[in-house]
């Protein structure tokens, strides 16, 4: 375990913004499975915890500083692994904005 939390780590320390290079698949993989597991585990616990308002809003808060941290080295990360598989890194820009649109148009075709 100490070895994939070092490697997640070390984009932090390493390559918050560098997004220029290649990216290898491991770090990759560990840097996603990492921040999802940490999303999911604050989302979680603010979820548990909506009833006491402010201990839900705590978890909340720290979600959102936690999302705040990692969009840039998400980012980054993305694109150094789309330029080591050799696709284009426009796609990037395909993930940032269209999946949120269709999020969007979604969720407005549910609203009532």
């Amino acid at each position: 375990m100490k070895g994939y939390w070092d490697s997640y780590l070390s984009v932090f320390k390493k390559d918050y913004a560098n997004f220029g290079g290649r990216e290898g698949k491991k770090r990759f993989v560990v840097f996603i499975l990492f921040t999802l597991a940490i999303s999911f585990i604050l989302g979680a616990l603010a979820g548990l915890f909506s009833g006491i308002d402010v201990v839900a809003w705590i978890f909340g808060a720290l979600g959102t500083i936690f999302w705040l941290i990692t969009i840039i080295p998400f980012i980054a990360i993305v694109i150094r692994r789309l330029r080591a598989v050799g696709w284009t890194v426009w796609l990037a820009l395909l993930l940032i904005l269209v999946i949120p649109g269709i999020v969007l148009i979604i969720l407005l075709a549910l609203k009532d």
